[in-house]
C-alpha cells in the first residue's frame, strides 16, 4: 500500500510539472491572420522583426495586445518599422513599415525612455493610405513612434 502511495504522489507530481510545461510552449501565430492578438514581449519582439525583415506590412490587418507588456530594459528594443538611416536623415522604405492597425486595447506597453516603439521614419514620403494607426495604447517610458515619424493617423 505504502509503495502504491509514493507511485500515485509521483505520478500527480509529474502529471502537474507536465501539464505547466505545456503552458509555457511558444504559441503559433498566423501572421496572415486579419486579426492577430499579441500577448507578451516575445510576441511582440517578432511582430518588429517580421515588419523589419520586410516579410510582412500588416496593411489591412489589425494587431490586438491582449496584455499589458513590459518590455526587457536589459536588452534593446528594435523598433516596429525599419528605421534605415542615410546620414542624419532617416529613409522610408514602405516594405519595412508597419502600414496595419495597432489596437493597445487599452494596454500599456512599458520600455526604456527615449526608445521608438514604431520607427517606420520619413512616412510623410508615402501617400496616406501606406500609414499605420495606433489607437487605445498607454505608454511609460517608451515613445510611440520616432521623432521623424509621421505615418500614424
Amino acid at each position: 500500500m505504502g509503495n502504491l502511495l509514493k507511485f500515485s504522489g509521483i505520478f500527480m507530481a509529474c502529471l502537474i510539472f507536465f501539464s505547466g510545461c505545456n503552458n509555457q510552449r511558444e504559441r503559433q501565430i498566423d501572421w496572415s491572420a486579419p486579426t492577430i492578438t499579441i500577448r507578451n514581449e516575445t510576441e511582440l519582439r517578432q511582430l518588429a522583426s517580421i515588419v523589419n525583415n520586410g516579410q510582412r506590412h500588416f496593411r489591412g490587418q489589425t494587431i490586438v495586445l491582449a496584455n499589458d507588456i513590459d518590455i526587457d530594459r536589459g536588452r534593446n528594443w528594435d523598433s516596429i518599422g525599419y528605421l534605415g538611416s542615410s546620414g542624419f536623415f532617416q529613409k522610408y522604405n514602405p516594405d519595412m513599415c508597419f502600414q496595419g492597425t495597432f489596437d493597445g486595447n487599452g494596454k500599456t506597453i512599458r520600455g526604456n525612455s527615449g526608445d521608438w516603439l514604431f520607427g517606420c521614419s520619413m512616412c510623410r514620403e508615402a501617400t496616406e493610405s501606406d500609414w499605420g494607426v495606433v489607437k487605445n495604447l498607454n505608454t511609460v517610458g517608451i515613445q510611440i513612434a520616432s521623432l521623424y515619424t509621421n505615418c500614424f493617423r
